[in-house]
């Protein structure tokens, strides 16, 4: 799956390694990429879920920090694409996944 960029702000304190960060995340597999480098990972931008996923508008969600501790975001629906997916609202958890 390739990856489409929504809505981009990245600030960051070290752009190379954001950069090296983001490259490797992005690629195929994120969130397999999430959990193999432990990098703990949440439902929600605010960590009150974590090691989980969302399923919102029927696809998947996921928030997490980049080296740098900027909160990054990873859906594969955008916002509001299924008003009406019984998915919504609905996390999962993800089997091995570091705890925030």
């Amino acid at each position: 799956m390739s990856v489409e960029f929504n809505h981009t702000i990245v600030l960051t304190r070290d752009r190379g390694k954001s950069a090296r960060f983001l490259a490797h995340i992005l690629g195929l597999g994120a969130l397999a990429r999430l959990v193999a480098a432990e990098v703990p990972v949440q439902a929600d931008p605010h960590g009150r879920q974590p090691r989980r996923i969302n399923r919102d508008d029927g696809g998947r969600g996921v928030y997490f920090l980049d080296p740098a501790g900027h909160g990054l975001e990873v859906i594969t629906r955008p916002y509001g694409s299924d008003w009406d997916s019984p998915l919504n609202g609905v996390t999962e958890e993800v089997p091995g996944a570091a705890g925030g």
